[in-house]
């Protein structure tokens, strides 16, 4: 260590000794001696029963007590070995991975009102050995994956433990497959590479006939999150924090994503993965405009997410989550313990500008974002106080994430190969996950199965990849050019919704042509929608949203009364609502009745009102109730869609 290291490092010892009561004024001291708490080491604490949770713990333990599946916060890890494993040695890694990092050994309780972790000493990882090896391969193929599936929808008791389990499943003498399951609340992503390190060393050691010698852990998970509780009151998470709150002042409560089924009033986290590559020739062009604009891969993809849901949206303000690993402090890399943190990444599409200009934005954006990301995203939510919903998370309803692909580990005589395993939970709508594959890109598409049917998904990543395709040709075209459908399918479309009307009797035909040039009126077209998808979301407006079962029904409904009012051929009706459903539906309705509709933009001047009321001789005005009162001398028959 050199001098000023020294220096931080006594000065932390002192602070870890003073009383929590004097602690904040010391801190405060500091500060005003130019000295930043946050470059002081995280030291560690005098050993005890029970420590305070994280930010991150805590609300998750809050999340796990409303959460009704009880496995939605489960990391379950398949993978298969290669080779003659000892079990023996592997109960004895686990048991040593457990003892070294006390928070595999913790369980949570709820004392005088506040959440507590309770580290138990010894540590143990429960390992179980299922021998199937006198079964045939064709009824280890069949069961192996239902066998899994079991077993990861078995919920952990936060409140008993363990948090960790591992089953053993021995098909061969030479063949295992090994299930990992660890709760989220103990662990995170690094935390598998860490564990991935510790575990071939130990393995390495035992093969060798060695006792494995790891370096002590400079500090415990209990440490970080006594540390973690300390900083907030200084002057550095003071400016953190108002930067997040600058940042997403006033940021949309809902990315509204056109659904194909209705939002339920409770979130249920049902989810469904699906799974696409991008290809050899598009991956190399993504890092090759990445290396010429001067921004990451990562920024790259994630503009082009960030265009994709903004034309889907039909939003420009994007804010999209995405987590970090939080692990820049060296004394943290060691640890297996739930770290990661989440930031939230605001973008606004603007279509005018460029492609490099959006790419200039988003880097922008993010380098902004990792240097304030010691604030836990729970605390900027506080700090906001978003609108809360039991129907969607607060802020970010969509995550995006770029990592490398799980690699086969190689140890002694034996080989560790990922296996991949099917997820029916999904924590957000909508999480596009990138892994870097040599030589390419795998995107997965995890969704929530409550709000999308996989065709739509299936749709949304070949748009994203005909998007992200034609973005990196040339940084200097506008956004607003980049199309999302292939040329084949641009062709189906105007087919599908253009078809030509051919009389009946030639249906049949082999030779059947088209009768004319007619084509169908456009609410003909919708009657045809109807009858494909009726109970597909066909309208949204904020927290409302018809089905076309139910639109239709709705302005069959009004074109009814209208009818009765007169309204046929040649009659125009006016549509003096505010943006809204009544708007679509009454459109529809006296499309249905024959009339043709003039559009009366409530807000206009009255005296403007009045001229194009007399000018257009309408008979009929649709419009609703708060507005009636404010409409200029008239003679049309008056209905209220919304009495």
């Amino acid at each position: 260590m050199d001098k000023m290291q020294l220096k931080h490092q006594a000065i932390a010892n002192k602070l870890a000794e003073v009383p929590i009561q004097k602690r904040n004024a010391l801190l405060k001291r500091l500060a005003q001696d130019g000295i930043n708490p946050l470059s002081l080491p995280i030291v560690p604490t005098a050993p005890t029963e029970m420590a305070p949770l994280s930010w991150s713990q805590e609300r998750l333990w809050f999340l796990e007590q409303f959460e009704t599946t009880r496995t939605l916060y489960n990391l379950p890890v398949v993978m298969r070995v290669d080779g003659s494993l000892r079990l023996d040695w592997l109960q004895n890694i686990l048991n040593a991975i457990a003892h070294r990092h006390h928070i595999l050994s913790t369980t949570f309780q709820s004392v005088d009102d506040q959440v507590v972790q309770v580290q138990h000493p010894g540590g143990h990882w429960p390992l179980r050995v299922e021998d199937w090896r006198d079964q045939g391969y064709s009824v280890q193929d069949s069961s192996v994956q239902a066998f899994i599936q079991r077993e990861v929808a078995k919920p952990f008791d936060l409140t008993t433990g363990p948090l960790v389990r591992a089953t053993a499943i021995q098909l061969a003498d030479t063949v295992t497959i090994l299930l990992l399951d660890r709760h989220h609340i103990v662990w995170d992503g690094w935390s598998t590479d860490q564990f991935s390190q510790e575990l071939a060393q130990r393995f390495t050691a035992y093969h060798h006939g060695q006792v494995p010698e790891l370096p002590p852990l400079p500090i415990q998970y209990a440490d970080y999150a006594q540390w973690e509780r300390q900083w907030f009151v200084v002057e550095a998470y003071k400016q953190q924090l108002a930067y997040w709150q600058t940042q997403l002042a006033d940021a949309p409560a809902l990315l509204q994503l056109p659904t194909d089924y209705p939002r339920p009033p409770e979130q249920q986290f049902r989810g469904w993965t699906h799974t696409v590559s991008l290809g050899t020739t598009l991956s190399q062009q993504v890092k090759a405009i990445a290396q010429q604009q001067g921004v990451t891969v990562f920024m790259v993809l994630l503009a082009a997410f960030q265009v994709l849901l903004a034309r889907y949206s039909g939003q420009s303000d994007i804010v999209v989550g995405t987590p970090i690993a939080h692990r820049q402090r060296p004394e943290l890399e060691p640890l297996i313990g739930f770290f990661v943190n989440t930031l939230a990444l605001r973008t606004q599409v603007d279509t005018a500008e460029t492609v490099a200009d959006l790419l200039q934005s988003v880097r922008t954006t993010t380098l902004d974002a990792y240097a304030h990301q010691d604030v836990p995203f729970e605390r900027v939510v506080d700090a906001l106080n978003p609108g809360r919903s039991l129907a969607y998370a607060p802020l970010l309803q969509v995550m995006f994430v770029l990592q490398p692909a799980a690699q086969a580990l190689e140890l002694p005589g034996i080989t560790l190969t990922p296996m991949a395993m099917e997820t029916h939970t999904a924590k957000f709508d909508l999480t596009l996950t990138l892994e870097e594959v040599d030589p390419g890109f795998t995107s997965h598409w995890e969704y929530n199965t409550d709000l999308f049917a996989v065709e739509t998904i299936s749709r949304m990543a070949q748009h994203f990849e005909t998007l992200l395709g034609a973005m990196v040709q040339d940084g200097t075209q506008a956004i607003a050019s980049l199309p999302l459908m292939r040329p084949t399918e641009y062709q189906q479309l105007l087919q599908q919704w253009n078809p030509a009307i051919v009389p009946s009797s030639t249906v049949a035909t082999t030779q059947a042509e088209p009768f004319g040039d007619t084509h169908l009126c456009l609410h003909q077209l919708f009657e045809a929608q109807v009858d494909r998808t009726p109970e597909a979301i066909a309208l949204s407006f904020e927290t409302q949203s018809l089905s076309y079962r139910k639109l239709n029904a709705q302005a069959n409904q009004l074109a009814h009364h209208l009818k009765t009012l007169g309204v046929g051929p040649e009659s125009l009706v006016g549509l003096c609502v505010d943006r809204s459903l009544d708007m679509v539906i009454g459109l529809l309705a006296i499309l249905k009745a024959g009339g043709a509709y003039v559009p009366l933009d409530p807000h206009y001047p009255a005296i403007r009102l009045e001229f194009m009321l007399k000018d257009a001789d309408i008979t009929v005005l649709l419009t609703q109730q708060h507005h009636v009162g404010t409409l200029p001398p008239h003679t049309a028959k008056v209905v209220c869609m919304d009495n």
